[in-house]
Formats: structure tokens, sequence, C-alpha cells
């Protein structure tokens, strides 16, 4: 089986919190495949001393909050064949990543996310149906939010996030860019590094 590493951010802020992760935790680590997750949790509380004994690593950054920056610090964390984002309120069944892989492998999906079995409140109406009652062998590939990504739990191959990672380190190199064409010459003479 396939090594799966997986992101988890969490703000800890009351003991409900806390318990919740926790249970996430703990229904990630009782999946079958479990012994080749990589579980990487990210408090944002840094203040709390709190056990997380089903997380592989627990990083606590100690900056303010901030989604993307925070997935980036854990991404640096992942080795794996496969990389995972997911929420910290979400219980996972036991084969979830048996039949996620398996799927990926079978339709040669670089990047997907499975089907919720319970109902997803708040979510449009025709969207939430696909998610409980799309059988589990049946595949749609599209490009619809909430229809065909659910942000809950999100899998994407080695090569694809790799994909991902080198187009935002070419963003910050074109701001980057974009802002030195701004400096006249003559200040950055005068930095001293």
């Amino acid at each position: 089986m396939a090594t799966l590493d997986i992101i988890m951010l969490a703000n800890t802020v009351n003991d409900d919190i806390y318990k919740m992760t926790k249970n996430a935790l703990r229904t990630l680590k009782e999946s079958s495949g479990s012994e080749n997750f990589n579980i990487i949790l990210v408090e944002s509380n840094k203040d709390l001393h709190l056990e997380y004994k089903d997380a592989s690593v627990v990083l606590k950054p100690g900056i303010p909050f901030n989604y993307n920056t925070f997935l980036n610090i854990a991404s640096e964390q992942c080795k794996g064949d496969y990389s995972c984002i997911v929420n910290n309120d979400v219980i996972f069944h036991k084969d979830w990543w048996v039949k996620m892989e398996k799927a990926m492998v079978k339709h040669n999906l670089d990047t997907a996310s499975p089907r919720s079995p319970t109902e997803q409140n708040g979510i449009v109406p025709f969207a939430e149906i696909k998610h409980r009652f799309t059988p589990e062998t049946m595949v749609k590939i599209g490009f619809d939010l909430i229809i065909h990504f659910c942000g809950w739990c999100w899998v994407m191959k080695k090569e694809f996030k790799m994909k991902v990672e080198l187009k935002r380190l070419n963003k910050q190199r074109q701001i980057l860019l974009k802002c030195m064409k701004n400096i006249k010459l003559e200040n950055i003479n005068k930095l001293e590094i």
C-alpha cells in the first residue's frame, strides 16, 4: 500500500474542539493502511500543551494563523506517495483510504475527494445528495467545487503536489521580480546584507 501524508489543522480554543480533533485523529489511526500514514497536525493555539498521541507530527508555528501558510509549513513534512488535507471534524470510516487509493489508481486520478456517507449541512441540495448517495464504485470526474471537490478531505498524488508547489514558488518569484523592478538600483547597492 502507498504511503500517505495527512495534514490536519486545528485551533483548539476549548475542550470540545480538542475532543473533536482527537476523535478525527483516532479514526485516522484506526483506518486500514494507517501503518503507512504520516499524520501531521498543525495546532495554531501555541499556548496550550495538549497531547495528540495519534498524530505522527505536531507543529505549532508560533505565528498568526493563516490557512495557506500553515498548509505550506505542514507540506514540508510530506514525503509520501500521496498527500491529503483534511478537516479536524471528520470521522473516517475504516476502509476510506483503501477505497480512495484503489479509485485513484484505477482511474489514474491526480487528485480526488471521497464522498461523505452522512448529510452535509449547509451544502447546496443537489451537491449534498451526490455526496451521500453516489455509490463507492462510481468516480465522477470534473472541475466543479462541492460536486467534484470537497475541501473536508482532499487527496493528491505526490507528482501533483509538486506541480502545485512549483507553481506557488514561481508565483512568489514573479512577485519578487515585480517588486524589484520598482526599487532603484542605487537603493539596492546601499542595502547591507
